[in-house]
């Protein structure tokens, strides 16, 4: 059990941040900055941009530290001073000026760019290319933060496949309310999903034509992330493979426990994984002593290309020592899916064209 320890610690981390509640009730976890020009300086979990929200949406913030911060009381004064009511709101009302945004229109128009100003009525937007629109909030169908990046007038995504490279885990997650559906080398349909914005979840099997359903490998992982940082961030998580039983045989499985640490950003990034393999069959489980080093990558080239890499070390002394996998892929970007294709070399003594390696992404949200 001590290959546990290093994810059991992870986890312990995880959690360690401050909470904003509202005077509605509702809860936000975060880093709180401080107070800024009479507001409250906040960045919500999974954002990279800090907030500033008014001071009579909030209730308190608890600290990672235990100790908290009461607003309610400074409200009530503030209130009682004010000639006019003001109508609490249910949710947190940032100044969103200099944000980038994404937006449709109830036409399907899509326009990407930094806010200058809004209010209950309009946006005021300014593109990548210096145009400003004015877009009146009832045109408006969908609204969602851009943490892409603009680079000479042209608009670079960020990659849906972040928590991933191709086979290895990065220490991001996929994100809350995001999913995938995902088909690595045509044997390895998945779907993955995140979770809130710590929590990343993936369900999938080893598919082969003309192989019964019944004996399908199915294949399960959980990876929790931890606070989002500017440069790096760190994950442990696990992944489980269960070969199905026959009459006579109660099936196995076998799988991986890791602790990943990734730099970089949305677009690119490195990581360095330690992971133990362990089997399982009839009730015995079995631990390797030594973990597998895992190194991988991603070099983002322009806006619809990416290189990634992945470099898989095993320990001496295990019934996989001679396998040294190694792997690369070009990364083609398109607005709603990817698509990779590369090779895969298993022994450092192989001989002839290394193993193609196709993989498709399409995002589901």
């Amino acid at each position: 059990m001590k290959p546990l320890l290093p994810l059991l610690i992870v986890t312990g981390l995880l959690f360690s941040q401050d909470v904003l509640t509202t005077i509605s009730g509702k809860k936000y976890n975060g880093r709180y900055i401080g107070i800024k020009n009479e507001k409250i300086e906040f960045i919500e979990d999974g954002k990279s941009v800090s907030v500033l929200v008014p001071k009579e949406s909030i209730k308190n913030i608890k600290q990672s530290n235990g100790s908290i911060i009461d607003f309610s009381t400074e409200n009530k004064k503030v209130k009682q001073e004010q000639s006019t009511t003001q109508v609490e709101t249910e949710q947190i009302e940032p100044d969103s000026t200099g944000q980038q945004v994404e937006i449709i229109t109830r036409d399907g128009n899509e326009y990407i760019g930094e806010i200058v100003s809004e209010n209950e009525q309009e946006i005021v937007l300014k593109t990548p290319s210096d145009i400003t629109l004015t877009i009146p909030k009832n045109k408006i169908l969908k609204r969602n933060e851009f943490s892409g990046k603009v680079v000479e007038g042209k608009l670079f995504r960020p990659d849906p496949n972040k928590s991933m490279y191709m086979f290895a885990p990065s220490a991001y997650p996929i994100g809350d309310q995001k999913s995938y559906c995902r088909d690595f080398c045509l044997f390895f349909p998945s779907f993955n999903g995140g979770f809130g914005n710590n929590i990343s979840v993936q369900l999938g099997a080893f598919w082969f034509p003309g192989f019964p359903i019944e004996r399908t490998p199915l294949v399960g992982s959980v990876k929790i992330s931890s606070a989002s940082d500017e440069k790096a961030q760190f994950a442990g998580g696990i992944m489980y493979i269960r070969f199905p039983g026959s009459a006579g045989y109660s099936g196995a499985g076998m799988g991986f426990t890791f602790v990943t640490g990734t730099i970089g950003d949305n677009f690119t990034h490195a990581s360095a994984s330690l992971g133990w393999g362990y089997t399982q069959f009839e009730g015995d489980w079995e631990f390797m002593v030594e973990p597998i080093f895992v190194l991988a990558g991603n070099y983002r080239m322009s806006e619809n290309f990416a290189l990634v890499f992945e470099g898989w070390f095993t320990p001496e002394k295990s019934v996989i020592e001679e396998m040294s996998p190694k792997m690369g892929s070009l990364r083609f970007f398109g607005k709603q899916f990817s698509f990779d294709f590369g090779g895969l070399i298993l022994f450092p003594d192989w001989e002839g064209l290394p193993f193609p390696l196709i993989n498709f992404t399409y995002y589901l949200n």
